[in-house]
């Protein structure tokens, strides 16, 4: 937790900090120990409880900002597509980005998605 440079207000939040801690190891050593194509590490968000975590840094609602779809046709309904495609070969895959507090998930992904528009 001191590599992350987390500071917590008193000592009783500490003890708190540091019994959720072990916890979230074993679930990251859980997930990696189930063979995925992805591995977890531990981050600075290590020590939150995952409702902590979901209520603090999860706040985009796609819902919220839905807009109605339009009535013109879909843009590539004739066009054929590869049965697989690695996005990280056409660079539009970017390292993960905090969005902290704020949940601004559009406006980081925009680079990528000109990115990807742009090599279709």
């Amino acid at each position: 937790m001191s590599l992350h440079g987390r500071q917590y207000m008193d000592a009783e939040e500490k003890e708190q900090r540091f019994q959720i801690f072990p916890d979230n190891l074993k679930f990251i050593g859980s997930v990696n120990a189930e063979g995925r194509p992805y591995k977890l590490s531990e981050n600075k968000f290590a020590d939150l409880t995952n409702d902590e975590f979901r209520s603090t840094h999860m706040g985009f609602n796609a819902h919220a900002r839905a807009t109605k779809v339009s009535g013109a046709p879909f843009k590539y309904a004739n066009v054929s597509v590869p049965a697989t495609m690695d996005w990280r070969q056409k660079g539009a895959v970017t390292p993960v980005k905090d969005q902290g507090r704020c949940g601004k998930l559009l406006t980081s992904l925009r680079p990528t998605l000109n990115r990807v528009d742009s090599n279709s």
